[in-house]
């Protein structure tokens, strides 16, 4: 019984460890959400005491990673450890910073044309890591198409994005996955597939374009320059 009370205690100094968090979230997020449900400790005591035991076991293996400089792994431990406990908030602080370390494991510059269709961007995305896009300079999108009195319509390949913008594209046998994504002047996000990386102007037929684009990736990736 004594084990049960004590591992009453510890899943209950997280709960009210992530409390405040999840308050502070809920006030800046506006009156309009509701405050998230703190999920009931389950009412079973061996099945509390496992609990506990995974998260401690849990949180010593991810920092055993951690050290290792394992990111990834130790990213993936906390993860596991929020399916079971969503509102240990300390578990999803290192969470985050373990994104953010494998966000800066590797480095690679490319220069991206504007007047060029898919050029590759010598990196290979990995799924499931992360990868941040910081993009400098100016390029000019030219259109210049003859019309009548009536005006032109924007085509309708054009509509789905802003016009001259920086977009990535993962080549792929499916149609339904080939498809191209806004980067624009920066974005952080973390990878849904593995596969090489194209980037571009948005746009019909570059030819006409003038200008290039200075495109830094950071992440964990395959390949570089």
């Amino acid at each position: 019984m004594p084990r049960f009370f004590a591992a009453i205690f510890f899943l209950f100094a997280i709960i009210l460890a992530a409390s405040p968090v999840l308050s502070q979230e809920t006030e800046d997020k506006g009156n309009k959400e509701e405050k998230p449900k703190v999920k009931p400790l389950p009412d079973d005591p061996r099945l509390v005491s496992l609990h506990s035991e995974f998260v401690k076991k849990a949180v010593k293996l991810a920092n055993e990673y951690e050290g290792d400089k394992e990111w990834g792994k130790s990213r993936a431990v906390y993860e596991e450890i929020l399916k079971l406990v969503p509102q240990y908030a300390a578990a999803n602080t290192k969470r985050e910073e373990m994104i953010q370390r494998e966000a800066g494991a590797q480095k690679s510059l490319v220069t991206v044309k504007a007047d060029t269709a898919w050029q590759d961007s010598g990196i290979e995305l990995i799924e499931g890591k992360p990868i941040i896009i910081q993009v400098t300079g100016t390029w000019v999108f030219h259109l210049e198409v003859e019309t009548t009195a009536d005006g032109l319509s924007i085509p309708k390949e054009l509509r789905d994005f802003p016009l001259g913008c920086l977009v990535g594209m993962i080549p792929s046998d499916d149609p339904k996955l080939a498809k191209p994504f806004v980067l624009g002047s920066g974005k952080q996000f973390i990878s849904d597939r593995s596969g090489k990386l194209y980037l571009r102007m948005y746009d019909t037929d570059p030819r006409d374009n003038r200008g290039s684009l200075k495109v830094e990736i950071h992440g964990t990736f395959k390949g570089g320059k």
